[in-house]
């Protein structure tokens, strides 16, 4: 935007409801800086967005068009997700290429088995054969199986209101640990209720007064500090809505004033109240001649009015920390005052403003036009704070306390000071109600110090009286040095004692000195070591690297620590650099990260990912939103649908989402993983069948067949996903390995038990005194179809089939991560009928209904069969030449009148396969999800980055 001004709504976008007041910067500019539309928001109209008013005289200049827009930027992100590897992505590969291997031995295998038992086919047939078996175990629906369980989460994370452009965020979102959190508009309701105003006067301590409920009128608040409220903002006009931050939004509609734009851009406000009790301030309006916008850097916002007697004056406005540096006296201790008041407030849940003003005199135009930033933001007299109510949405309590129970981690970082992020976080549950708080900022002879945060009580809270040095007051750069000597008097180690501060905790102090109370404290090596020799304990910090399969009890005795730790943007920032290895050992151990810069943010994330752990963030989309695209699973609370901000999208803005989208998350990994185990359990139970079938050289029947592929393969397969997510957090996350020992023990003890169980099926075939081995030398194949008119064949796919239904079953069993097996009635109802159905396939006396499976419960050695091989062992048998001309290694017998199989031996065959289910539940409850994985867990333990939720 060059000139003029406008209205935009960039919900679209950002996810923010409120419409966006944009202002064009003056084309001079003399810093050198460099336009950029993300340095430039609120210059800038971005793609996508509806322009919902401009002045007259607006001009743009188009930057940016197609892909390179935002909207671009958008349709990209949807259409191309960018690539984040998984676990198991990476371990797809060496088992395709193990199960390539397998194959080729199957292939080779199957050529010799044929040729060993002297099959007449062709060999072209027999090739056939050979990668008829390889196409069983390379199955395309392996990677389809790793993406359904994906599919169906987003597809019912919809129905809650959670919207996902990349669904393969929501399996990465099964294994967090770490959940980030915005504070205003995260955790606490969007909209702010303007308390009030506390008025610090330059005299001493008698000239404060708070004035709440706010009281235009009142006699307490100078006309001064209500002149700076009517007009430090940003605020403009949409018909007759005011458009703009809600903070200064309510602010400004408590003052009673009216705000009217004047050609040129300028904007005036007025006094029109006609029942204030001082008369000079009726009436009273000012003209804003300059406005500098909200720097994150600067952590505030000025303006430059004139009055209507032609003085100038700069108010200013922002973090109580950022005005009090701006301050170049502290008169009777205005300042310290300032700041103690700003963390009683904070402390007691109030979002806190301090502003401070000074007098510009009769300027002209011209100068006003050309001073800078700085010139309006320094020596300033402070005017006092500015409070907002900060209340939590209702719910934000609740999903906290889910995240917890569910051993995720909650951590908050806020642009906010540290005050009222504490507040927020014992009200959230976040943190416990009795927890000592130490925090850490820059000291006053640099370096990082730690110091107690709690006040003694709440009445030294309300006085002002801290247990803390007023920290957040740079005094390399005020001339108020003796400040943090004062408060070193009130921090000393009797006065910093806390009912939960370990004696090991010398307050104040430095990094170094911190981490060693920790380690005497604990006994451990610091927040992010483990010690895999100490015993087990439910209150000790759970040491779970890979969440459910590598996570054990052993713990460090964290419960000795009823301490929680938090640090100031610079801070953080002045041990990123100079800090980095004292930084990582606290790390983990860090609750609240307050007065955090949108770039501090990513580089939050980011640490916690260089850590190995797997991230979710959850913010409003506004300045959050390069943490939500940095973080492994970012959640923007929104009313869009798709956000280029995060992946995630919620449109009932309340973080239970996110407690939604981690349930979801750990059952769309299980139930991935549960299909993928079927698939390969499918190809290699089908490659024993083929090599038991080539051996006997039997061709089971086309029904069979379609049978494990339609009815089995498919709508099982399909029926694995419906299973729904358990309805609480469990302290497990599912495994994320392929290759893991749980999910290597799973497929391949139940392979092992299909394998036995089958053996013993044909053993006890076998061993039956009418049984015939099938006379494959007795046919040329031509009628195929009649080559499953055999023992063989029903042994072999009753005892697969149903065990395929056994194992898709039983792989869906609920557990920690989804509901129990009954929920999913599609599932449950399919295995019922298959059971029961193929049981009475197997035992029922033969009949039509049979016969379509070639069941041997029916005599294919009787006289006058129809089965062309058995026909030929019978003519072979009685010397037909022709028989044996064309085939001379058929032996031939006699027809019988016993070769069905008797119900006495299909009985046992039922046995077998019902002995195989139970087989499989055991080993599924008791080894893989039961007492003996909890034993050896326990018994070789993983090492991991250790988190105390």
């Amino acid at each position: 935007l060059l000139r003029g001004t406008a209205v935009a709504n960039e919900s679209g976008l950002t996810g923010e409801s409120m419409p966006v007041a944009k202002a064009a910067r003056r084309l001079d500019w003399t810093d050198g800086t460099v336009y950029r539309p993300e340095a430039h928001a609120k210059q800038t109209l971005f793609a996508g967005t509806t322009i919902l008013q401009a002045s007259p005289d607006a001009v743009a200049v188009c930057t940016r068009t197609g892909i390179q827009t935002s909207k671009g930027e958008l349709i990209s992100l949807i259409l191309k997700p960018p690539k984040m590897t998984f676990k198991y992505d990476e371990e797809f590969v060496v088992i395709f290429a193990l199960l390539s291997v397998y194959s080729a031995i199957l292939f080779v295998a199957s050529m010799g088995i044929q040729i060993y038992n002297g099959t007449t086919s062709y060999w072209v047939v027999r090739t056939a054969y050979g990668f008829f078996t390889v196409s069983q175990v390379l199955s395309p629906l392996l990677p389809v199986s790793l993406q359904v369980g994906q599919t169906m989460s987003a597809r019912r994370l919809i129905k809650q209101g959670v919207f996902c452009v990349n669904p393969k965020r929501i399996a990465i979102c099964g294994k967090v640990r770490v959940a980030c959190f915005d504070k205003t508009g995260t955790i606490t309701k969007e909209g702010l209720d303007f308390v009030g105003v506390e008025v610090v006067g330059t005299g001493k301590a008698g000239g404060d007064a708070p004035v709440v409920p706010f009281d235009p009128n009142a006699r307490a608040l100078g006309k001064t500090f209500l002149r700076g409220l009517a007009s430090c903002h940003a605020l403009t006009k949409y018909g007759a809505q005011l458009v703009g931050n809600e903070v200064e939004v309510r602010m400004f509609e408590g003052c009673g004033w009216t705000l009217e734009e004047l050609q040129g851009g300028n904007i005036r406000v007025q006094n029109s109240s006609t029942t204030d009790t001082k008369e000079d301030r009726r009436g009273d309006a000012l003209e804003v001649v300059r406005r500098f916008e909200f720097d994150h850097a600067r952590m505030s916002m000025s303006v430059v009015v004139r009055d209507a007697g032609g003085e100038a004056y700069s108010f200013v406005k922002g973090a109580p920390e950022a005005i009090a540096r701006m301050c170049t006296r502290d008169e009777n201790g205005t300042v310290s005052r300032m700041l103690a008041k700003a963390r009683a407030a904070a402390q007691d849940g109030c979002y806190v403003l301090a502003m401070g003003f000074k007098e510009l005199g009769n300027a002209f135009d011209d100068e006003l036009a050309a001073m800078s930033r700085d010139a309006s933001e320094e020596a300033l007299s402070i005017l006092g704070l500015v409070l907002f109510r900060n209340e939590l949405k209702a719910d934000s309590r609740s999903a906290m306390l889910q995240l917890k129970a569910g051993d995720v981690r909650p951590v908050m970082i806020t642009g906010d000071n540290a005050e009222n992020g504490l507040y927020v976080s014992r009200e959230s549950a976040m943190i416990g109600p009795n927890a000592a708080i130490v925090i850490g900022d820059l000291g006053p002879n640099g370096g990082v110090q730690w110091r107690l945060m709690n006040p003694k009580n709440k009445g030294d809270a309300a006085a002002g009286h801290q247990t803390m040095t007023p920290f957040e007051v740079d005094a390399s750069n005020s001339p108020m040095h003796d400040l943090d000597g004062a408060a070193e008097s009130r921090t000393g180690d009797d006065a910093s004692r806390h009912p939960n501060l370990p004696p090991a905790f010398k307050l104040p102090c430095t990094t170094d000195d911190l981490i060693k109370a920790v380690v005497a404290t604990t006994g451990s090596g610091g927040f992010t070591q483990v010690a895999p020799e100490r015993r087990p304990s439910r209150e000790w910090l759970r040491e779970d690297g890979d969440g459910g399969e590598g996570a054990v009890d052993n713990c460090l005795p964290m419960e000795r620590l009823k301490v929680e730790f938090a640090l100031t943007g610079r801070a953080y920032e002045y041990m990123e650099d100079h800090e980095r290895e004292q930084l990582g050992s606290i790390y983990t151990g860090l609750r609240i990260f307050a007065r955090t810069s949108p770039i501090a943010k990513q580089r939050i994330i980011r640490r916690f990912m260089a850590m190995g752990l797997v991230v979710t963030m959850c913010g409003d989309g506004g300045n959050d939103c390069g943490a939500l695209r940095t973080a492994h699973a970012g959640i923007a609370l929104s009313e869009a649908e798709a956000s280029v901000v995060s992946p995630f999208t919620s449109r009932t803005k309340s973080i239970q989402s996110v407690v939604d989208l981690l349930r979801e998350g750990r059952c769309a990994l299980a139930t991935s993983f549960a299909c993928f185990k079927f698939i390969i359990l499918y190809g290699q139970l089908f490659s024993i069948v083929k090599m038991v079938i080539l051996y006997y050289a039997v061709t089971p029947p086309a029904m069979d067949y379609l049978t494990v592929d339609v009815l089995v393969i498919i709508t099982m397969s399909y029926a694995m996903t419906l299973s729904h997510p358990q309805a609480a957090l469990r302290p497990e996350r599912p495994t994320s390995s392929l290759l893991g020992p749980q999910s290597l023990a799973s497929t391949v003890g139940v392979f092992a038990i299909y394998v036995c169980m089958i053996s013993a099926a044909i053993a006890t075939m076998a061993a039956e005194p009418g049984y015939i081995k099938f006379p494959y030398h007795c046919g040329d194949g031509n009628q195929w179809w009649t080559m499953g008119d055999n023992w063989e064949s029903t042994v072999i796919f009753m005892c697969f089939i149903m065990m395929l239904a056994h194992s898709a079953y039983v792989y869906t069993f609920g557990g920690a991560y989804r509901e129990p097996i009954y929920s999913n009635y599609l599932i449950t109802a399919l295995y019922v009928a298959i059971e029961l159905m193929f049981t009475v396939v197997l035992l029922a006396e033969p009949s039509e209904f049979t016969d379509v499976w070639h069941i041997a419960s029916r005599n294919f050695n009787a006289n006058g069969t129809s089965s062309n091989s058995w026909q030929n062992y019978q003519r072979a048998y009685r010397g037909d030449p022709e028989v044996l001309a064309e085939f001379p290694d058929c032996e031939g017998g006699p027809p019988t009148e016993d070769y069905n199989m008797t119900a006495s031996l299909r009985w046992r065959i039922w046995t077998l396969i019902v002995t195989s289910f139970v087989l499989t539940i055991l080993w599924e409850k008791l080894v893989i999800a039961g007492p003996v994985r909890k034993r050896l867990r326990q018994r070789f333990p993983k090492k991991s980055v250790a988190l105390r939720v």
